[in-house]
């Protein structure tokens, strides 16, 4: 009698591959270190989703969705000596990194140069630290951090590291006058990718009043700029503040998000997750869609968002 072999069912390799990836994409850190456990060939497709969106700091942030890891300089070191550089280079894509000192953040983006969103954080100044990172779409932080504005004549839009940033959110520039903060924003509207871009309310109060008429000209149809949007970071403020001309205030491309963005590191997360809320930038899309379609009086600029003020 011929004997039979019993065959367990199996699936396609692409096939298990997706359904193992998508399971990791939908699990906490702990959880895709268990699918790591199944097999070789699974760690190999799910460990880089561990790594693909992570923190980087010395404190616990509140609010940071569970699937994204957060890790001490310490932790990422010993990361980049079990799997290497190459492996952190293609694998990292969202970074946040927050109170870390210089020289750290450099080795960060020395290693992660495939980053394509980044939001940053920082005590002291750590110029040309972004220069080996050329993909970057999606930036939080403050320029005189990463470069040396005065001695670039305040001129960064050809930086190579900022060729494809299309979504920018510049953190207020204190220290600079305002015809050198003139300069700067003069400069950042002529960023080649750029489609989205925000700042505080403080930030923009620090602006010539002819800074209005800059944006507009690099607002659609004209330019390429398709959101620009204004935050009110600070509770007890309000739009009667704000320096606006009255063709910026009735441009569809212009959002003022009234009730801020909530706790900042919760919105890097939405984003990085696509949580289904969204960040801010969604929000901002979903509301100049409305202006543009006019379901939205003309004369209302002002965006409420889920997250206010805390």
């Amino acid at each position: 009698m011929t004997d039979q072999i019993a065959h367990e069912p199996y699936f396609p390799p692409d096939l298990e591959r997706l359904i193992f990836r998508l399971a990791a994409v939908n699990s906490n850190p702990d959880g895709i270190r268990v699918l790591m456990l199944v097999a070789w060939r699974v760690k190999d497709w799910v460990e880089p989703l561990l790594y693909r969106a992570i923190v980087i700091g010395p404190f616990p942030l509140g609010s940071i969705s569970s699937t994204i890891p957060l890790i001490t300089f310490e932790t990422f070191d010993r990361v980049v000596e079990l799997k290497g550089r190459s492996w952190l280079a293609r694998t990292v894509q969202h970074l946040l990194l927050s109170s870390l000192r210089p020289a750290e953040i450099t080795k960060v983006l020395q290693i992660c140069t495939g980053l394509r969103r980044i939001m940053v954080f920082a005590v002291a100044s750590f110029h040309g630290a972004l220069d080996p990172v050329s993909g970057l779409r999606v930036f939080q932080g403050r320029l005189s951090d990463f470069f040396d504005l005065a001695a670039l004549q305040y001129q960064i839009s050809h930086r190579p590291c900022l060729a494809h940033l299309t979504h920018a959110e510049f953190l207020d520039e204190v220290s600079l006058s305002s015809a050198d903060n003139e300069r700067l924003w003069q400069d950042v509207l002529l960023l080649p990718s750029l489609t989205h871009l925000a700042c505080s309310t403080n930030q923009w109060n620090a602006l010539p009043s002819q800074m209005s008429d800059h944006v507009v000209a690099a607002l659609f149809p004209a330019g390429g700029l398709q959101v620009f949007a204004l935050i009110r970071y600070v509770a007890g403020g309000g739009s009667k503040e704000l320096r606006l001309g009255l063709a910026l205030r009735r441009h569809p491309g212009f959002v003022f998000l009234a009730d801020g963005i909530g706790f900042w590191a919760r919105n890097w997360s939405d984003g990085t997750t696509m949580n289904r809320s969204g960040d801010y930038w969604m929000q901002a899309e979903d509301f100049v869609q409305k202006r543009i379609a006019g379901t939205i009086d003309k004369d209302n600029y002002a965006l409420y968002t889920p997250h206010p003020i805390i």
